[in-house]
């Protein structure tokens, strides 16, 4: 997790995911998490990313 910010129930991350391919090769994806809590739970789970840059690197 590169930035991580509070408020009241929500919490956004800003992070980069690294996923193994088949071949042992790495991709790295930035990602923007933003959860939203009810109570201790996950009561909504979103997150962004370029999908373009992700096909590319899996390519």
């Amino acid at each position: 997790i590169d930035n991580m910010i509070s408020k009241g129930p929500m919490v956004v991350t800003e992070r980069v995911d690294i996923f193994e391919k088949e071949d042992g090769s790495e991709v790295e994806l930035p990602v923007l998490g933003i959860f939203e809590f009810e109570g201790d739970k996950i009561a909504k789970w979103r997150e962004y990313f370029d999908l373009n840059q992700f096909m590319n690197q899996m390519a």
